[in-house]
């Protein structure tokens, strides 16, 4: 595995003005970022993994340890941690949540104890700071928390084929304070092949969060709408603004599963700061219903576009390798993070 470094430290400053030259958003030429590339020599896959502080810390779930620490911005080892398994010193999934505080801390859950836990880190180690009971659904898996204080997260609803996003205040037990309805329709599809009964579970419109300060950002990636909500820390939810063309529940629900938006590229939020939203777009050369074992999808433009939270194009990059894998965004050193 490598990790591959990108520097952005570029798009703090101003673009110019030439309307001209701006493409149907509004950006300019993109500009070219040449990869870096940093060896692990760790063995392991990465299912998952995020930037705090001065760290990066991957989660791997193919057994073995589970936490590996990297101190950033070279991607120097630091120590791997936990043993996956279901002792009282061990780990099961550590799901990794999403925080808007820069300091040398990150929150994990793990939904089989029904506990979410709270780790600072320095160079001597990891010290588990604070636990936080679970007992009532929904479930905590990959979700956002607010100034230690707060949790947001979607889950789907079941029957309903209905998606929400959940908050609730963290005590010695999380307590759920609000919810909101989100654009997103879930379809289970069940096909009969002779004695076998296969499920498919399809989700139109699967919400994407990124938080920063107490604002959370919501991606809808089929129809690329964008809402904002400012958190509260009573565990309030408060619609801020959408962007993108109208979108109401009663076009969410009359869409067709079997009937798919046929384009080329995806388009994923992959990070929130202070001022901006960071987006990535990959381009393909077909359609994934045209893509075989023979003739898979082939890479051919990978992007990262940068909007300010009113969803203004501040700035696009093009990257001169083509990555499939997480992208972290750290904008205070002014680098792009991913792994391959």
């Amino acid at each position: 595995m490598a990790i591959t470094a990108l520097l952005i430290g570029a798009v703090m400053y101003s673009c110019g003005s030439d309307s001209g030259l701006r493409d149907y958003e509004g950006f300019l030429p993109a500009e070219t970022l040449t990869a870096d590339s940093v060896a692990i020599q760790e063995i392991f896959h990465p299912s998952w993994g995020n930037i705090f502080g001065d760290y990066a810390v991957l989660v791997n779930r193919t057994g073995g340890k589970v936490l590996f620490r990297y101190h950033l911005p070279d991607w120097t080892f630091v120590d791997s941690s936990f043993v996956q398994g279901g002792g009282p010193q061990d780990l099961l999934y550590a799901f990794m949540e999403g925080s808007n505080c820069s300091d040398n801390s990150f929150w994990l859950s793990e939904p089989p104890r029904n506990e979410m836990m709270k780790y600072e880190m320095d160079a001597q180690g990891l010290k588990k700071v604070r636990s936080v009971r679970m007992n009532e659904k929904p479930t905590v898996y990959f979700g956002e928390v607010f100034d230690d204080e707060v949790v947001v997260c979607t889950d789907n609803d079941g029957e309903s084929g209905q998606v929400h996003l959940y908050a609730g205040v963290l005590g010695d037990t999380l307590t759920w304070e609000d919810s909101v309805r989100c654009h997103t329709k879930v379809t289970v599809m069940q096909e009969v092949r002779g004695e076998m009964i296969y499920t498919t579970t399809w989700t139109y419109n699967h919400p994407q969060i990124k938080s920063s300060g107490d604002r959370l950002a919501i991606w809808y990636p089929n129809t690329e709408n964008l809402a904002i909500y400012r958190i509260r820390r009573e565990g309030m939810i408060v619609f801020e603004k959408m962007w993108g063309n109208p979108l109401t529940y009663e076009m969410v629900e009359a869409v067709d599963p079997q009937q798919k938006k046929a384009v080329t590229y995806t388009q994923s939020i992959v990070g929130a700061t202070d001022k901006y939203l960071y987006f990535q777009k990959l381009t393909f050369d077909k359609l994934d219903s045209e893509a075989t074992r023979e003739n898979p999808l082939q890479l051919l433009s990978s992007e990262i576009k940068v909007y300010d939270w009113s969803m203004n194009p501040v700035k696009k990059f093009e990257l001169d390798k083509m990555i499939f894998g997480q992208v972290f965004v750290d904008e205070s050193k002014g680098k792009i993070y991913m792994y391959d």
